[in-house]
């Protein structure tokens, strides 16, 4: 489940509950995808001067994955809102 999300200019922030038997780098895998498909179909003509191989993936290979371990809720999404300048 996504319980925060904010975006930046060059990467965003989620956190997400998830079951400990899921394999976070599918979900995000997953997540990329699908929203590479939403986005180049939305915002086409806006995107496509940008890029030099339409072809190629929208979001970067790089991913970082960090565990909040029990940490409270609130304080990781006041953390989420205030270290996200857009």
């Amino acid at each position: 489940m996504l319980l925060e999300c904010k975006g930046e200019g060059d990467h965003i922030h989620l956190l997400l509950d998830i079951h400990p038997d899921n394999n976070i780098s599918t979900l995000l895998g997953s997540i990329k995808s699908a929203t590479s498909r939403i986005l180049r179909k939305e915002f086409e003509q806006e995107l496509r001067p940008h890029f030099k191989n339409w072809n190629k993936g929208l979001w970067g290979d790089q991913l970082y994955i960090r565990s909040a371990g029990g940490a409270p809720l609130k304080v990781l999404e006041e953390y989420i809102q205030s270290h996200s300048r857009g």
